[in-house]
């Protein structure tokens, strides 16, 4: 019992509205028989999320029959949040915090009037964090401000990929299939002729990130832990808002890669734990063998840092992703059968934008010609390299490339295997 109103309260102060919603079904439907009516009816109002504020009159009056103190305690909550929310929209977070303060003090004390015995130390740890829940409404607030203004489409995709994994072709032909890319293109290159299908501007916002968390694209470093919180964060959202209100204004479905989600798409969680815009993700998942290679010919990094970047990224990517839409699609796949790949992203992702109609020929933009890389000359390239004391990543790297490409019908499978593997590339990481 405590356990549950443990869990709904971290998601709460964490603003995983998103979350609450599926874990409200669940009590709604009464599958925790360890709790009293009254203690369900109240965990099942604190699921419901003050963002939206579409709360269920039902509830409240259900809740006043059995405990109309409880019930008071949740609307004086309520109230407390209502007058935060208030505050965030005239940008004013020091009184917003205040208010959360309030809002959460009255929740805390309903749950013991209920029975509910929370621990003084869990108490204090989820009040000492309410400023991060405060940065995280901020930028809800701003999200669904834009939503209400018709300024943004509710329906978002994000491409992620290692860097070289094939994520510029398959975003590419998912604009060619109909789906908006941004305006600000990144031109073309000789490394990538047909074009890198990202924006500048918001490339040029993930650096920065990484640059204010003292971090890079070329780093394995973990980002500082709750990082998504920090004011840095909220800057970066609130920057990346007005771009992709800019940028896809009239759109009814973008496409959004960089590569660099990989490691910042948790920063993201405020927008994908609202409840209010419907996120999915494409992975473009390449073998680590050719990424490194083409990295090491494209930048000048090493095969080792290749590897653990490769590592790094796809399990940052599968992480941050498993409760969300998503596909994975394998860069051979790409290359040998545009079509097979095309059909499995546009199943998902047609299923909320029906009105989506190929503009050119998609399949006819993917150039089979693209891999330019071959898995067995990398034992070559790292004796040239002095490098033959990679075994172990190498290893570790075809596992987890193996373990993707072969589990995606089993997530649960996928994220416990990943999981292990993790903490072997924690040990053999440079």
């Amino acid at each position: 019992m405590i356990n549950k109103y443990s869990q709904v309260l971290d998601l709460y102060t964490t603003g995983s509205w998103r979350s609450l919603k599926a874990l409200r079904k669940k009590l709604i439907n009464n599958e925790y028989k360890e709790l009293s009516s009254t203690q369900l009816l109240l965990l099942a109002g604190i699921c419901e999320s003050p963002i939206d504020a579409n709360y269920s009159p039902e509830l409240i009056e259900r809740l006043r029959q059995e405990n109309p103190i409880a019930a008071l305690g949740l609307l004086i909550s309520r109230a407390s949040m209502a007058h935060a929310i208030a505050k965030l929209i005239k940008h004013d977070t020091y009184s917003a915090k205040e208010y959360i303060d309030s809002s959460l003090a009255a929740l805390l004390a309903t749950i013991d009037l209920v029975g509910v015995r929370i621990s003084e130390k869990k108490k204090k740890r989820l009040l000492n964090g309410t400023a991060n829940l405060s940065n995280c409404m901020y930028s809800q607030i701003g999200l669904k401000q834009t939503l209400l203004q018709d300024k943004f489409p509710h329906h978002l995709t994000f491409v992620l990929g290692m860097h070289r994994s094939g994520t510029s072709a398959l975003t590419g032909m998912l604009a060619h299939a109909g789906f908006s890319a941004p305006k600000d293109l990144m031109p073309a290159t000789t490394r990538n002729s047909k074009g890198y299908w990202e924006s500048t501007r918001i490339m040029e916002a993930n650096n920065a990130l990484l640059n204010s968390l003292s971090s890079h694209w070329t780093t394995t470093v973990k980002l500082p832990e709750h990082w998504i919180y920090t004011e840095q964060a909220r800057f970066w959202r609130e920057s990346l808002l007005n771009f992709f209100r800019e940028d896809f204004a009239s759109s009814h479905h973008p496409i959004i890669k960089d590569p660099r989600f990989c490691l910042l798409i948790e920063g993201l969680q405020p927008w994908l734990e609202s409840g209010l815009i419907h996120p999915s993700f494409i992975i473009a998942i390449r073998d680590p063998s050719e990424v490194v290679q083409s990295l090491k010919k494209a930048e000048n990094i090493s095969i080792s840092r290749g590897l653990s970047l490769w590592i790094a990224y796809n399990l940052k990517a599968i992480e941050e992703t498993h409760l969300f839409e998503r596909r994975i699609i394998d860069y051979h796949q790409l290359l040998e059968s545009p079509s097979v790949a095309l059909a499995s992203c546009s199943e998902m992702l047609t299923s909320n934008s029906s009105n989506c109609t190929f503009t050119t020929d998609p399949i006819g933009f993917i150039d089979p010609l693209l891999c330019n890389q071959n898995p067995l000359k990398l034992d070559n390239e790292r004796i040239e390299a002095g490098e033959e004391n990679t075994d172990e990543l190498v290893e570790l790297a075809q596992t987890v490339y193996k373990i993707i490409i072969h589990s995606q019908g089993n997530p649960e499978f996928l994220e416990d295997s990943l999981k292990r593997l993790e903490y072997m590339f924690l040990a053999a990481r440079i």
